[in-house]
């Protein structure tokens, strides 16, 4: 498994058209159909997430386990708190256009 692999896979489904989440065909509409009734502890969707991507991922031919949709999430986790610059970046993306945002709600 890797995470190089998620990595890869991260950037072709977010490239693969201007709104590839809300995209009725495709990767958007399976993010939508995996993640879209999210439920549960923040703890439970997030392995929820780490699932999903992980499945969707290995079906698009790439070697991305659990492990790796966590870990990249954590280093975006810490990137954020770390760095203010890569935050007021995050947070401008994510409330204009985030695709992963979009797809799973912070409620």
């Amino acid at each position: 498994m890797s995470l190089a692999q998620f990595t890869d896979f991260v950037k072709n489904i977010t490239t693969e058209n201007n709104n590839p989440a809300s995209d009725s065909s495709g990767v958007g509409a399976q993010l939508q159909k995996a993640l879209g009734d999210l439920q549960g502890s923040p703890e439970e969707k997030m392995a929820k997430v780490a699932q999903e991507l992980s499945k969707l991922a290995k079906s698009k031919g790439f070697d991305v386990s659990e492990a790796d949709v966590n870990t990249y999430i954590d280093s975006l986790k810490v990137q954020y708190d770390m760095n203010p610059m890569i935050a007021s970046m995050a947070d401008t993306y994510c409330s204009s256009s985030c695709h992963f945002a979009s797809a799973i709600s912070a409620s």
